[in-house]
């Protein structure tokens, strides 16, 4: 069975072959070997959609069953909706996370992208997802807890989807260049005592290491070190 080519599906391609709507039977259940909370529904020696293992467990679908291919997507796709909102929620319930954040762990479930979809508009509807909300809380806990520095905090968000415009304006509401500098002097002063009896050029280099490390730009971190070996 030419399974090597199912796996090279992208996930919208991977959701639904189009069969007709006459009667077929249920020919193979195939879990990904490279995901196992994946199966591929065969119908009539087909491949005809990839879903959650978990729908097609909860759906009790079985080879040998015959059904009609548009009243099983719909019943796929209809538990797969339940299903993604209970992840969904799930994962909410440990933090705030954004939009993309949830998508991806719903693609990695192998949710249909329509599934995916109807639940994130609906989260976004009622104000479980706010990619706003999720940037602001983000940048506060990394200034605050963490002491990053701006450039990493923006690199952060972008990997989570986060707008670039959405990131400057509230980088720029909370993180001026002054208090940045102090978050940099106070992560130093703290590396600092870890260096003492060390030679000046090897202190001045750890510092600038851990200052670039952190997400501070080398202007940054230079005026930081020019204060504080002064």
């Amino acid at each position: 069975m030419a399974t090597a080519t199912v796996r090279n599906w992208s996930r919208k391609q991977s959701d639904q072959l189009v069969i007709t709507s006459m009667a077929h039977t249920i020919t193979e259940l195939e879990a990904l070997s490279y995901n196992r909370q994946a199966t591929i529904i065969y119908l009539d020696q087909l491949p005809w959609r990839t879903t959650a293992t978990r729908v097609v467990k909860a759906l009790e679908l079985a080879v040998g069953q015959r059904c009609q291919s548009g009243a099983l997507g719909r019943q796929v796709l209809d538990k797969e909706k339940q299903f993604a909102m209970e992840m969904s929620l799930q994962l909410l319930s440990y933090r705030i996370r954004s939009r993309r954040e949830i998508d991806e762990k719903l693609e990695k479930r192998k949710i249909s992208a329509e599934a995916a979809e109807a639940t994130l508009a609906k989260l976004e509807q009622a104000g479980y997802i706010n990619d706003n909300a999720f940037a602001k809380t983000w940048i506060n806990e990394r200034i605050e807890i963490h002491g990053h520095g701006r450039q990493r905090i923006k690199s952060e968000l972008l990997s989570k989807g986060i707008n670039a415009e959405v990131i400057e304006r509230e980088l720029d509401r909370v993180y001026s260049a002054e208090k940045e500098k102090c978050v940099a002097l106070e992560l130093a002063e703290k590396r600092l005592a870890r260096y003492a009896g060390l030679d000046e050029a090897v202190v001045r280099r750890r510092l600038m290491q851990v200052l670039m490390r952190r997400g501070f730009s080398a202007q940054t971190a230079q005026k930081v070190l020019k204060d504080l070996l002064a």
